[in-house]
């Protein structure tokens, strides 16, 4: 072989070595990186018209990688085993929205900085503002009638079929590499909603805290 074929064959062989790690770094380092409270806060609410179970149930994001992550789509996803047949599973959307939507976008989230307050993101659970729970038969009665006064609790939604679950799911993008990436939170069990607030600076819910019920509670915002 003489020495063109052997330049060419290398030329190929490096070329491929170099779009094989670029890939890497692109897919697999310069990714978003996002990390879920382990529990879901539970705090008295304010009873309104819109919401009468006297109840507020949050989840809190952060960006835990280094760089901007940006349009995050958040949406809780409820499985739900046995509520038509024994082993068939069914999926319920959980609203993150007052007016009923069941996703929730957030333009930027800049990393989470050790020990410093904000930049993590509290959401709520809107149980009370899907029609749907209210109308459809698959769902027992008792569960709709309580759709219906908007008197739903959050525990009541993970008390259905035989095996019921939410979890959050994240799609992001990393505002360095443009990489979009899937992130699922644990599936939360009812032992997994505590009473109190979140840390201002963490994710941990600070247990037996129950904040005074207030018109603010049903905003959105940081800590």
């Amino acid at each position: 072989m003489d020495s063109e074929a052997i330049t060419l064959v290398l030329g190929f062989f490096l070329g491929l070595a170099t779009n094989f790690i670029v890939w890497g770094l692109l897919f697999h380092y310069f990714v978003p990186r996002v990390r879920f409270s382990p529990h879901i806060s539970k705090v008295p609410n304010k009873k309104t018209r819109e919401d009468k179970s006297g109840f507020r149930y949050r989840f809190k994001i952060e960006n835990a990688g280094r760089r901007d992550i940006i349009d995050v789509d958040l949406a809780a996803r409820l499985s739900v085993k046995g509520l038509r047949t024994p082993s068939i599973w069914s999926t319920i959307y959980i609203p993150l929205s007052a007016d009923g939507d069941s996703s929730y976008r957030i333009p930027l989230l800049r990393p989470a900085k050790k020990g410093k307050i904000a930049r993590r993101k509290v959401m709520f659970f809107y149980t009370n503002s899907r029609d749907v729970l209210r109308d459809w038969s698959i769902f027992p009665e008792k569960l709709r009638r309580r759709s219906r006064n908007r008197t739903l609790l959050l525990e009541d939604l993970m008390k259905l079929g035989s095996k019921a679950n939410p979890e959050i799911h994240a799609y992001c993008y990393d505002s360095f590499s443009g990489s979009r990436k899937l992130f699922i939170s644990r599936p939360y069990s009812t032992d997994e909603i505590l009473s109190g607030v979140f840390e201002a600076a963490g994710l941990g819910v600070l247990k037996g805290t129950l904040p005074v019920p207030s018109p603010q509670s049903t905003e959105e915002g940081e800590e």
